[in-house]
């Protein structure tokens, strides 16, 4: 808990230094990055008890927001998408959804080559679709929250940023039971979120 309020308090200070930024270079500015994300040790993001300690997913995260040669700061919209198998009879469709605020600084390597270290905090979402036998359950969600860092390396062609980068993301959703049908599958209080991400962005200033 005492990293999560530390993390959450820096998010805070960027978003003030940012405000308080003399310089008048800020741009719109909208990126976009599609990477893999790895839930690892038993992740909470799902109520039922696999019998696998990890899960892999496709990530899309959309970034909107304002920049200038030193600091972005921006509304962060992101979507994983996980099929999740128990058995031939029970399976799941599972998807995470983010909301939240993100503020990145660079720091230059060569003219147009640096390196970015990421820090953001949000909301998190879930909607969780089970099949057991042939029978389609109704599907429910969760809530919950994450936080975030991540460093990358990035190049910049004019109005174009591209480049890779790792963030590594912890987080919660709510604790909510199974329906009547699946009961005995339940997985034991589990809520936390760890998970690593790898993934390559564009970024465009407008």
């Amino acid at each position: 808990m005492k990293k999560r309020i530390v993390l959450v308090a820096v998010l805070l200070l960027s978003i003030i230094a940012v405000a308080q930024e003399k310089n008048d270079g800020y741009r719109f500015s909208m990126a976009v990055d599609l990477g893999v994300q790895n839930f690892l040790g038993r992740s909470g993001i799902s109520m039922i008890d696999y019998n696998q300690n990890d899960f892999s997913s496709m990530r899309y995260n959309c970034l909107l927001g304002f920049n200038n040669s030193k600091r972005f700061f921006a509304l962060e919209l992101s979507l994983s998408s996980i099929e999740a198998k128990y058995d031939n009879t029970l399976r799941e469709s599972i998807s995470i959804y983010g909301l939240g605020l993100l503020s990145e600084n660079k720091l230059p390597v060569q003219e147009k080559l640096f390196i970015n270290y990421t820090i953001g905090a949000g909301l998190l979402a879930s909607s969780e679709c089970i099949r057991y036998n042939s029978l389609d359950l109704d599907s429910f969600h969760r809530l919950g929250a994450y936080i975030k860092f991540g460093i990358g390396l990035g190049f910049d062609v004019n109005n174009l940023t591209i480049g890779a980068k790792e963030e590594i993301v912890e987080g919660y959703l709510q604790s909510k039971d199974l329906p009547s049908q699946i009961k005995l599958y339940q997985t034991p209080e589990n809520r936390i979120i760890f998970s690593s991400i790898t993934s390559l962005f564009l970024k465009i200033r407008l």
